[in-house]
């Protein structure tokens, strides 16, 4: 069967409105003055407004100068070992000393009140004054924050410098012959190191009197801390330490810093009516 023939299909064009022109300008014209605006508020912004410090490129501050410090009371800082110290302004005496080192130290006073006062370095003397070291012949004091020195009673009243080489013993006069050959003990320095630490302080001299002719009595040996250690006995005087004459229980403290700063004390006492002596070699 033969086909017929069909018409072409029809395509419809549909057109979009049209904008007017002048709305379109409008437009244009808006968005023109509103980018003028911005950018005109930026410059404006940019010569009116304070600068901004982060932006700010400036010469770095000057170091402040060093403040100048005093020095004063730089010793006490580190300890007072390296200070130099001056003669003491109060009205006091140092009595007696026990230099025993790192271990154990103390002095006893007169004149900071009713008695003798008996003190280890730390502690306060009166309001202000504080015990600082306690030398063979001196004690280092703070008072009120001025360093100063006591000499012991009985010796040279000059100071050297701390440090400095301590002056010789002084040699006495040739004591006469002994009754018989020396004794010879040995004391080891913990024992006296322990003997100084568990003493009080406040017993330095019990058990001790001054002996009528000079020297020191030991009136009582189990009162006196050291009579046990060193082997003395009541009724013992003690005359000499290592030469050195002993003149009352003052001199105690003679006796204490031998033993305590050398390695050999020789004493001399009188027992039973006769001269003995007593030869001690400290040992570690």
């Amino acid at each position: 069967m033969p086909l017929l023939p069909t018409a072409p299909p029809q395509v419809r064009i549909q057109k979009l409105p049209r904008i007017p022109s002048a709305r379109a300008a409008r437009w244009v014209e808006i968005a023109l003055v509103a980018a003028l605006a911005w950018v005109g508020a930026g410059l404006l912004w940019r010569i009116a407004a304070p600068p901004s410090p982060d932006l700010r490129l400036t010469q770095p501050p000057a170091p402040p100068a060093q403040q100048a410090f005093a020095w004063v009371n730089a010793p006490n800082w580190f300890g007072n070992a390296a200070t130099s110290a001056t003669a003491s302004t109060l009205s006091v005496k140092l009595l007696a000393v026990i230099a025993g080192g790192e271990g154990f130290s103390a002095a006893i006073f007169t004149g900071f009140g009713t008695g003798a006062l008996a003190a280890k370095p730390g502690d306060t003397l009166q309001e202000g004054v504080k015990l600082l070291a306690v030398e063979r012949d001196r004690a280092r004091i703070d008072n009120h924050g001025r360093i100063e020195e006591i000499p012991l009673e009985g010796v040279d009243k000059a100071m050297p410098g701390i440090g400095a080489p301590q002056p010789p013993d002084v040699v006495a006069v040739a004591p006469r012959a002994a009754d018989g050959p020396a004794q010879q003990m040995k004391v080891t320095r913990g024992v006296m190191a322990e003997a100084m630490q568990n003493m009080n302080i406040a017993d330095w001299s019990k058990g001790l009197a001054n002996a009528p002719d000079g020297g020191i009595y030991i009136s009582n040996a189990r009162q006196q801390p050291f009579a046990e250690v060193l082997q003395l006995q009541d009724g013992d005087v003690l005359k000499r330490a290592n030469g050195r004459p002993l003149g009352d229980t003052a001199d105690m403290s003679l006796v204490y810093s031998q033993f305590s700063q050398t390695s050999q004390v020789t004493l001399e006492v009188m027992r039973n009516g006769g001269l003995v002596v007593l030869q001690y070699q400290i040992q570690p």
